[in-house]
């Protein structure tokens, strides 16, 4: 049947409004950053020029003109001779008034400034676009540090760090080891802190929840997450630590929100319906490691207490085309329910434009008790193919055996196909417009399977509006 959260689109229509975005959205303006960077690490010092020409006119005088002020009424320039007679009172002045606005550095010579910045290493950056063009003006940017400071500035800059190995940039990672397409981005704020790079991204939404008729209820409430990143190279490769968190037990408590049509997981040992269970404290905590067999190709390993296995396509909080979409899909367990597994492991191998993964992970479903890390299990096991052709798709396929996934049927255990093709592309000078078709299908031992179909876009018009929507049929 088709459903929709009849009672929920006003009450989100509030929590968009009241709704507090961790991390900032950069979208298309990136660019326009980029160039106002660049602009300001060549400019060029008016004082160098003058200074020059008065040291050229006084022979016996090398390296003795320095950037300081000179006392009132003094020449800037000492020599062994007497002083030219006919020096104009202009004349005169250029020397303070022209290198007082700019303190050399401690043993740098006044006439051999960097040229381009010098020791200035933009730190704090966010990311409107993947891939090449979110680097597409790195040639410009060589820094020459001062030389107190070339131990310092041995690390990456931020931007080098997001391109990772086989050419693929981090930004289109999605939750996991998922793939969202390069055209379209989720928000973040990147810093360089020594040779790491910190990634934090997260979203926060306050809601009134009003689901209408006997099967509905009412709520206000809290959805939230924050997911942090620590990046650096590492033996050859690239090493990334993170982490996401939740406080959806408190915001929302351990019975979820309202949703009508929704069923999954349990509560005080009796099955949810017509809610939708709230995340566990502990979503990811995770590492990962990639480095490069090619200049084209790549392998990758992925490891997590609690995590995401090789199956589902990305899951729903981490999807451009509903990022801003609070509900879950009423195909959460068809499609993306195991993005908090408690024990995963994977391998992968990847090029610019595929990646294929297998996964070991522990096929139960998070118990009732939110906060803490479940029994770390593996057995249960899938595989996952996904293909970027191009910049504005993203196809992904999976396969999995899910042994024992619900606590109140323990002899129980199925087989998961998921599908999905998700689009992107940019929007205007500030907007982007994604979007995402999921197939998901269960088939438990002896039973046919049942199937879950969802369409789902967001068009994000500028920096302050956002239209959202969603179908689905289950």
């Amino acid at each position: 049947m088709f459903s929709s959260p009849r009672g929920i689109a006003s009450g989100f229509g509030w929590a968009l409004a009241l709704s507090f975005v961790i991390a900032e959205k950069p979208l298309a303006a990136q660019g326009v950053g980029h160039d106002t960077a660049h602009k300001k690490g060549t400019m060029q010092m008016p004082m160098n020029k003058p200074t020059d020409k008065k040291v050229q006119k006084k022979k016996p005088t090398p390296k003795t003109t320095k950037a300081t002020k000179p006392a009132a009424g003094k020449s800037t320039v000492k020599t062994g001779k007497k002083p030219a007679p006919a020096r104009a009172a202009g004349e005169k002045q250029v020397g303070p008034t022209k290198t007082q606005p700019m303190a050399m550095p401690t043993g740098a010579e006044p006439h051999h400034l960097p040229e381009k910045g010098g020791q200035v290493q933009v730190t704090d950056t966010t990311h409107a676009v993947h891939g090449d063009s979110a680097h597409r003006e790195m040639g410009d940017m060589k820094m020459q540090p001062a030389p107190a400071k070339v131990d310092s500035m041995k690390a990456h800059s931020a931007e080098d760090m997001m391109v990772g190995p086989a050419g693929v940039s981090m930004e289109r990672m999605g939750s996991g080891t998922t793939w969202i397409p390069d055209a379209v981005t989720l928000p973040s704020r990147n810093r360089m802190l020594h040779d790491w790079m910190i990634m934090t991204h997260g979203f926060v939404f306050a809601q009134y929840d009003h689901q209408s008729g006997e099967r509905g209820d009412d709520q206000f409430g809290s959805l939230n997450w924050v997911m942090l990143m620590a990046t650096r190279d590492v033996a050859g490769g690239r090493f990334q630590a993170r982490t996401m968190l939740s406080l959806d037990p408190w915001t929302v408590s351990n019975r979820g929100y309202p949703l009508l049509l929704q069923t999954g997981e349990t509560y005080n040992g009796e099955p949810l319906h017509d809610r939708q269970h709230p995340h566990d404290f502990w979503m990811e905590l995770a590492a990962l490691y990639q480095r490069e067999i090619n200049k084209g190709l790549a392998w990758s390993i992925y490891a997590a207490p609690s995590g995401e296995p090789a199956l589902s396509p990305v899951a729903f909080m981490h999807r451009p085309s509903a990022m801003d979409n609070p509900a879950a899909p009423l195909n959460h367990h068809w499609q993306d329910a195991t993005h908090v597994s408690f024990g995963v492991l994977t391998a992968g191998i990847f090029s610019t434009r595929w990646q294929l993964e297998g996964s070991v992970f522990n096929g139960r479903e998070p118990d009732e008790n939110r906060w803490n890390f479940d029994p770390i299990k593996f057995d249960s096991y899938s595989g996952r193919l996904t293909v970027n052709p191009t910049a504005s798709w993203s196809l992904a396929a999976g396969y999995g055996y899910l042994k024992s996934p619900e606590s109140l049927n323990p002899d129980e255990s199925i087989h998961r196909i998921t599908a999905s093709v998700l689009h992107g592309a940019r929007l205007g000078a500030d907007g982007q417009w994604a979007s995402a078709f999921i197939w998901g299908a269960n088939k438990h031992s002896g039973e046919a399977s049942s199937n879950g179909f969802l369409a789902e876009s967001e068009a994000i018009l500028d920096k302050r509006n956002t239209l959202f929507g969603r179908a689905e049929l289950v």
